[in-house]
């Protein structure tokens, strides 16, 4: 999303303006930084960013099984010292697994547990009649796991408004795909907000986190939690809590992944292997 980098700016802009020529003298910038953190940081004790499930009938069978499980073959080995869920391949969603995006092309995250013989990833989305929409494959570089990321690119068909699709990831172990390979799926719709909601959001009115809170008040699961793992990784610059707004996001009633909410979140996101 590319709120964040207009944001920042007009906020470091104003700071300039209002300490003037004081930037300048010793010491002073770093007294500026401190102010400018310590704002933040009060800015996000402030909002809390609260998922309300939508009020609308989740896909029936026809999008197919949505499921959390991703145990299998290749992460045996590693089920005796790690706890069901972060032993597992997981689709960050909620607990129905399905969420809704105002995005054509939407980001999906999913935990990857460690493992020295995932080396590829599948991944997939299919509409309502299991027609593939778009699939590709990355190759994996990280054993040790984590929170991975992965955007529809321009050249995928945009999701179309008011349909459902099925998204899903199989890791292949050693390169190859089997019938028992750790998979999960999950559901996603694409909706379009209210013309009063939408000017809200297009005014700028709102920070990004703000907007990360009304996006999970009314629903809006994949476009929240984008913004959250933006702002995640401006945690070291900030010095703000935005590590902890991702925490307490992930570990709430309806999404219970409090489990997997302290795994390290990736900072590069996957990209599709150019020979598929």
């Amino acid at each position: 999303m590319n709120r964040l980098i207009p944001w920042r700016i007009s906020f470091h802009l104003l700071i300039g303006l209002s300490l003037g020529t004081f930037l300048f003298w010793p010491g002073v910038t770093g007294l500026a930084h401190q102010t400018t953190a310590a704002k933040l940081k009060s800015e996000t004790k402030k909002t809390s960013v609260t998922f309300e499930p939508p009020n609308e009938n989740e896909p029936d069978n026809t999008v197919g099984g949505a499921s959390r499980d991703g145990g299998g073959v290749c992460l045996a080995e590693n089920a005796s010292s790690l706890s069901p869920s972060t032993g597992e391949l997981l689709p960050l969603t909620p607990l129905n697994n399905y969420g809704l995006t105002v995005a054509d092309r939407p980001t999906f995250y999913a935990y990857l547990p460690s493992s020295d013989r995932v080396t590829k990833i599948f991944f997939n989305v299919q509409d309502r009649t299991h027609q593939t929409v778009y699939q590709t494959e990355f190759s994996v570089h990280n054993p040790t796991g984590g929170i991975i990321s992965f955007s529809l690119p321009e050249d995928a068909p945009p999701l179309e408004v008011g349909t459902d699709y099925q998204w899903s990831m199989v890791l292949m172990c050693d390169r190859k795909m089997r019938p028992d390979s750790p998979r999960v799926t999950a559901g996603v719709k694409r909706v379009e907000l209210l013309p009063t909601i939408s000017n809200q959001v297009g005014s700028n009115q709102m920070n990004d986190l703000e907007l990360a809170a009304f996006y999970a008040q009314h629903g809006i699961w994949y476009d929240s939690l984008n913004i959250l793992a933006t702002l995640w990784h401006q945690e070291v610059q900030t010095s703000t809590n935005y590590v902890q707004q991702w925490v307490n996001f992930l570990s709430q009633e309806p999404v219970g992944l409090e489990e997997i909410a302290h795994q390290p979140l990736l900072e590069q996101p996957l990209l599709a292997d150019r020979n598929n």
